[in-house]
């Protein structure tokens, strides 16, 4: 649409004011529009995937559980407010509780293991740090899955049994 006005040099220095801020504000939205998209993603993926998945700060205190590991705590009859000093403890064997020293050690290395716990039974057990850039350490993101009677023992085995 022509309304036939012309820009004044006045009205090009302001444009030209207004510009990088326009820009960065376009910029800022697309990066909280992607931001919210990866989040969608990633809460999707947590409550879809097959395993109990835990994640607990640095200081130890549960931050996140999906669906399967609030159902794994329920059964344990352990509180939603559980630390892994505790989740470690109700395991039937020392297994996990060992691993957990030895991460605290070397959290780089990820750690597997299999524990038993009472009415879970046997659970394949993975210990993973993982980046925190808010926290004075990483976070450890511990996965569960069953094992069912005939897996074999290896401590590596990925299998996923209901």
């Amino acid at each position: 649409i022509r309304t036939g006005r012309t820009y004044t040099e006045r009205d090009q220095m302001i444009l030209e004011m207004l510009a990088p801020q326009a820009a960065v504000t376009i910029i800022k939205d697309h990066l909280k529009h992607e931001r919210d998209l990866a989040r969608t993603y990633l809460g999707a993926v947590m409550q879809n995937i097959p395993s109990a998945v835990m994640i607990f700060e640095a200081s130890g205190v549960l931050r996140h559980a999906n669906p399967i590991a609030e159902r794994y705590l329920q059964t344990l009859r352990a509180s939603a407010s559980i630390n892994i000093i505790q989740l470690a403890t109700l395991a039937s064997d020392a297994q996990f509780t060992d691993s957990l020293i030895d991460w605290t050690e070397n959290p780089a290395q990820p750690s597997q293991l299999r524990a038993t716990y009472g009415a879970l039974g046997m659970v394949s057990v993975s210990l993973v740090a993982i980046d925190n850039p808010e926290a004075s350490g990483p976070d450890l993101l511990v996965t569960m899955h069953p094992i069912e009677n005939g897996e074999n023992n290896n401590a590596d085995n990925g299998d996923i049994a209901r």
